[in-house]
């Protein structure tokens, strides 16, 4: 048998998907959201049939859907690179140009989730108009700034 490296964050954001994706729906069940159906590993096709994105946990609703990028740390990126929350504002406004039939017609909104969300992150993803939600014993929202109101795409 030959050995295979693993490469640990791999190993860790593939671990948070089925702890988030497990409670997210317990979580919105009191919010005016009324998301019904928890989907992983969602895919947004560009005009060519490539993948050009790809949404963790999709939560859908009669009248909301929400794409949930998940991730086991999220912090700030180093020099040059874009984080997490950037890179989930791109892939909103990929879903939005090339939405799934699942979310035709539905208010779409975004969020953050991780096992540790830094601080500056945590604010970040507030100001993107995302949810930020963290991974501790159950999903829990990070509690937003006063006035918050979560961006529809």
């Amino acid at each position: 048998m030959k050995k295979m490296p693993i490469n640990a964050g791999d190993f860790s954001n593939t671990m948070a998907k089925p702890l988030v994706g497990a409670r997210l729906l317990e979580r919105f069940a009191s919010s005016p959201y009324n998301f019904r159906y928890a989907y992983r590993n969602a895919e947004i096709h560009d005009v060519n049939d490539e993948v050009c994105a790809k949404i963790d946990i999709l939560l859908l609703g009669s009248e909301w859907a929400m794409a949930v990028e998940v991730a086991y740390h999220i912090a700030s990126a180093p020099n040059g690179k874009m984080d997490v929350v950037d890179r989930h504002v791109r892939r909103m406004e990929q879903i939005r140009k090339r939405p799934l039939a699942q979310i035709v017609g539905k208010k779409l909104l975004g969020a953050i989730a991780g096992g540790i969300i830094e601080a500056d992150m945590c604010k970040k993803a507030h100001e993107a108009g995302f949810f930020a939600i963290g991974i501790r014993r159950f999903s829990t929202l990070a509690p937003p700034p006063e006035g918050f109101v979560p961006k529809e795409w």
